[in-house]
């Protein structure tokens, strides 16, 4: 889902700006992008987006990839009770200490912590002088509390001994000038944080995505949000999710338009519109045929115009959709008065779209009784705000023009819908 998030956004601003971007040109060192990320700005931002992680990142405020790789490494049952040690020492509040100075050049870059499974086997190739593949399964016994190989590896990375694998002689920490008793120490560290050690290469894959991801959000707002909303039509919970927070974000979430509304989402100056396919129950042909008649004849000049040129797809839910969805609004007629005549007004198109193809089909091409679809609108009044908000929520699952409670706002100032 990221990857084709990230691929949309990419699309869309290549579109709109006619910009090419290259992550490998960018880099990962933009202050902006880290900002947002310790600012908690991170909805729709892959791997930082939940509740938790938002209030890690505002406390650790990471300002470089590797933070972002510890982070997204801590943030896992077990690891998580050195969240807070890992954010103090950072930030210097804490000091940092290692066992040995050979120790040091494994851990700096985690602030003294072991966060990966790389840093276990590091440890104990260049403290004790195990080869790569005795130090990985000695971190596998670890995993499993396998008690008796620990025993025997124990005796090894203090001591020294022979490998089990190929024969080779294992130096030994003391023998690298670490005394038996901090060896011992470490090696107990080393069990005890093994069993939920991450990849890093795994964290660092997970990392980039979540760099990119923030700086597209950052740098282009819109197109970002408007990616994740294309990417995830089904899901109503989330689509209200990026709504509401475009809106909170101060840009215009504008309502489907029959003449501006593609199928799905797009980027417009001012905020992000619906597309025709948002309404509950369009059907993909129908929205496409909409489109087509569009694009081959012009715009719809007015409600009548599109139904009369649209009747053969149409069907009276949809046409009631796009009504309390908005798509009429652009037209001046207030949807309360569409939607009192629209039924009629079908039922007029199907009738002269049959006279017409009766027509064709004869000789001497018979008489139209009636060949255009004029229409008086009556006088009635708009909806009441509630009921238009409750008709929009219906067809498309959300409110675009407005919330019912917005008119506590005033008596509730902290507050956002």
């Amino acid at each position: 889902v990221t990857l084709t998030d990230i691929k949309k956004c990419v699309d869309y601003i290549k579109e709109d700006f006619g910009r090419e971007i290259d992550f490998d040109k960018i880099g990962y060192t933009d202050a902006g992008a880290y900002n947002l990320i310790s600012d908690g700005d991170t909805d729709g931002v892959f791997q930082l987006e939940a509740g938790g992680m938002k209030r890690f990142m505002k406390t650790l405020k990471p300002d470089c990839l590797e933070d972002l790789i510890a982070g997204v490494s801590l943030y896992r049952p077990g690891p998580m009770k050195f969240i807070d040690s890992f954010c103090n020492r950072k930030h210097g509040v804490e000091r940092i200490s290692y066992d040995c100075e050979a120790e040091e050049q494994i851990l700096k870059v985690t602030y003294g912590i072991p966060v990966y499974q790389e840093q276990v086997m590091q440890i104990f190739q260049f403290l004790a002088g195990f080869s790569l593949g005795e130090a990985d399964l000695v971190r596998r016994a670890m995993g499993k509390k396998d008690k008796k190989t620990l025993m025997a590896q124990k005796e090894k990375f203090i001591n020294g001994g022979v490998s089990d694998i190929n024969g080779s002689k294992i130096v030994g920490c003391v023998n690298n000038g670490i005394s038996a008793e901090v060896a011992s120490k470490i090696f107990g560290d080393m069990e005890g944080f093994a069993s939920y050690a991450f990849n890093k290469s795994h964290a660092a894959a997970y990392a980039v995505l979540a760099y990119q991801t923030a700086w597209l959000k950052k740098y282009y707002c819109k197109e970002f949000i408007c990616a994740l909303l294309n990417n995830r039509l089904s899901k109503i919970d989330e689509i209200t999710k990026y709504v509401i927070y475009l809106k909170e974000k101060g840009y215009k979430v504008l309502p489907p338009d029959i003449n501006r509304s593609k199928t799905a989402f797009t980027v417009e100056k001012d905020g992000v519109r619906f597309g025709l396919s948002a309404l509950k129950g369009a059907g993909q042909a129908v929205i496409d045929w909409i489109i087509d008649e569009r694009n081959k004849n012009g715009s719809f000049r007015d409600f009548p115009d599109f139904i009369s040129r649209c009747i053969k797809v149409l069907n009276s839910r949809l046409v009631e959709g796009l009504i309390f969805a908005g798509a009429f609004d652009e037209m001046g007629v207030p949807r309360s008065v569409l939607a009192s005549i629209y039924e009629s007004l079908c039922l007029r198109a199907k009738s002269i779209s049959k006279q017409r193809d009766g027509a064709q089909m004869s000789l001497f091409g018979d008489f139209i009784e009636e060949d255009k679809l004029d229409v008086k609108y009556p006088d009635i009044p708009e909806l009441e705000l509630n009921e238009k908000l409750a008709k929009e929520k219906e067809v498309l699952g959300v409110y675009v023009s407005g919330h019912p409670f917005e008119k506590y706002l005033n008596a509730f100032p902290d507050c956002t819908f």
